[in-house]
């Protein structure tokens, strides 16, 4: 079970884009949040958002890392509506706070998709002070881990240290795509739908990439 904690210094911004308003555009939605900005506030400091994405009814989602307890850091995950304040029926009055690892200093949440299926999937990396450790986070729509997925809800890259996921891609079968790094090379993984590595990807679920001595770092 992934240890859940509870509440952030941040904000995003929203500006017309397309030309059917009547703003100017790049200018503010002065409708959105307060005068066109949202800041919300899960911690007291050193909170970080790495990730935006709109739902298609127009609720945000953010992912990033929290201080949650002063000390160490917990992947983060927020909701919010359309109009970009707090979904407080998501997770915790609107906020998602998890630990992979407990006894790890940090838990970072660096991409998200939005699978198909409905389910949210998060990935990024946890850090002893040694290693790094990448793993996939699976929550509902409701903010609540998908106990189906992995190891109640979440998988662990099985390569041990040294490995970072960066990015994340769900397809139309919910396989996840994962990408990052392992020990300064490129690492792409592919899980199946059920959290577990899909064989049938490249070698054995996973192609390690290396061009020509250079080096990689996330």
């Amino acid at each position: 079970m992934i240890f859940k904690f509870k509440l952030f210094t941040l904000a995003f911004l929203c500006l017309f884009a397309l030309n059917s308003f009547a703003q100017e555009l790049g200018t503010f939605n002065t409708e959105f949040g307060t005068d066109g900005a949202v800041v919300f506030d899960p911690t007291t400091s050193h909170d970080f958002m790495y990730k935006v994405l709109v739902q298609e009814d127009g609720k945000i989602i953010t992912v990033g890392r929290a201080r949650v307890d002063s000390k160490n850091y917990s992947i983060y995950v927020s909701r919010h509506n359309a109009d970009g304040f707090l979904d407080e029926t998501y997770g915790d009055g609107g906020y998602v706070f998890l630990k992979v690892d407990p006894l790890i200093y940090l838990n970072c949440a660096y991409d998200a998709d939005l699978g198909e299926d409905g389910y949210l999937y998060v990935t990024g990396y946890t850090y002893d002070y040694t290693n790094n450790t990448a793993f996939i986070v699976c929550l509902d729509e409701n903010g609540f881990e998908n106990e189906d997925y992995g190891d109640k809800g979440y998988v662990i890259s099985p390569y041990g240290g040294g490995i970072v996921y960066e990015a994340i891609d769900v397809d139309s079968k919910g396989r996840a795509v994962v990408v990052g790094y392992i020990n300064d090379q490129i690492l792409v993984t592919r899980y199946n739908a059920k959290g577990k590595l899909d064989k049938t990807f490249a070698d054995e679920g996973s192609a390690i990439v290396n061009f020509l001595g250079e080096k990689f770092y996330g």
